[in-house]
């Protein structure tokens, strides 16, 4: 059950990151397919980087796995793997997508 509920967070975290980043880069305006390239790109930097994190933070035996399954593009393995051994998995998105948020701005406000 808990994997369940760690999953409906992580997607209500990505659903709300991708209404909030469009508004914070002054990009409400973008036609949806646009939109849905952007935000699928900065999807793929933040779970690039939330899985470095992990790959981090997990003892060697776990890492390799989780680096396998990556590499295997097994990503129903991966998330198990590390809504089980991350306990704070959702903090890790969380603090992740701020920060390529806060790039974006910068980067955008330039």
């Amino acid at each position: 059950m808990q994997n369940d509920e760690t999953n409906d967070d992580l997607k209500e975290v990505k659903e709300k990151t991708s209404q909030d980043i469009f508004e914070a880069l002054g990009a409400t305006d973008l036609p949806e397919d646009e939109k849905g390239a952007l935000l699928g790109k900065m999807i793929e930097a933040v779970e690039t980087r939330v899985l470095t994190r992990i790959i981090e933070l997990l003892p060697e035996e776990e890492a390799k796995a989780l680096n396998k399954f990556a590499e295997d593009d097994d990503f129903e393995s991966a998330q198990k793997l590390m809504t089980e051994k991350v306990p704070n998995l959702e903090q890790i998105y969380k603090d992740e997508t701020e920060k390529l948020r806060n790039e974006l701005i910068v980067d955008f406000s330039k």
